[in-house]
């Protein structure tokens, strides 16, 4: 069994995930900050760590999805 079957559940983990840990980031460093907690404040950091890896990974696979001649304004 696959963990990804369909191509929206594929969508929904490489483009949607990054903002929401972005999102999450922020939020924990705002606690972490507010109830100065180091830990609160290490799980926004690697949040926003995750987030940024996982922008990177959904850009590439756009790219590789539309091919390298499509660098430019390319709608169909």
């Amino acid at each position: 069994m696959f963990l990804f079957n369909t191509a929206a559940e594929w969508h929904a983990a490489l483009n949607d995930l990054p903002p929401t840990l972005f999102g999450a980031s922020v939020g924990f460093g705002l606690l972490g900050s507010a109830f100065k907690r180091d830990p609160l404040k290490a799980a926004g950091f690697w949040s926003l760590i995750g987030g940024v890896l996982g922008a990177v990974r959904g850009v590439a696979a756009g790219l590789l999805r539309r091919g390298p001649a499509c660098l430019g304004p390319c709608w169909r």
